[in-house]
């Protein structure tokens, strides 16, 4: 039997509002407080560290109150030699992007979470270096990561989908948890072996 395609459509199609980071002139005579996401604030996991980003003043305009996120957007680096990606968590409503990066908010034909399990796979990945400037510091286009195909599988695959990539997402965190307990016994070991020639 030979498989039916899944149906694929640019990642523009799939937007209802793409929203861009605050460039310097905002961060000038702030007046405003917002918590501003930087790339820093990806981990290699697509996870967005909360805790860890910054407060910053800005100055207010209609603009600020656009690129605010909401849960679900994903967000995306644009610059730098690993392109970061996160889904935005209940605890990161309101907060702004900076210039480097880009936030989408999807249309409910497609769950954020399948599109950021394909934008962080190794074989993307690499499409988008591909396409990234070749000159200095590696920069995508937003119009070139709109114009990327995406997979869009029925909602009822989806949600199949879905489930897995919870299962993938919890065996990382247990080989997340093994390394650190790895590393402790590393540790350890070359400690006693210290404390043993000095003595």
């Amino acid at each position: 039997m030979v498989r039916k395609a899944t149906e694929t459509k640019p990642l523009r199609d799939l937007c209802s509002k793409v929203k861009t980071g605050l460039s310097s002139p905002y961060f000038k005579d702030g007046d405003t407080t917002v918590k501003v996401v930087k790339a820093k604030d990806i981990d290699e996991r697509g996870r967005l560290l909360v805790d860890q980003v910054d407060t910053s003043k800005v100055k207010w305009s209609p603009a600020v109150d656009n690129c605010r996120l909401v849960p679900g957007d994903i967000i995306i680096s644009l610059k730098g030699s690993t392109f970061k990606i996160a889904i935005i968590p209940e605890e990161a409503i309101d907060f702004v992007i900076s210039a480097n990066l880009v936030s989408l908010s999807l249309k409910p034909v497609i769950k954020p979470e399948i599109v950021s399990f394909f934008l962080r796979s190794s074989p993307f990945t690499r499409t988008m270096q591909n396409l990234a400037a070749t000159g200095g510091m590696p920069s995508l286009r937003t119009e070139h990561l709109l114009g990327i195909e995406i997979p869009v599988p029925t909602l009822e695959k989806q949600n199949e989908l879905y489930a897995y990539i919870l299962e993938v997402e919890e065996l990382y965190l247990l080989l997340e948890e093994e390394m650190h307990s790895i590393s402790r016994l590393s540790d350890a070991i070359v400690c006693d072996m210290i404390g043993r020639i000095k003595r």
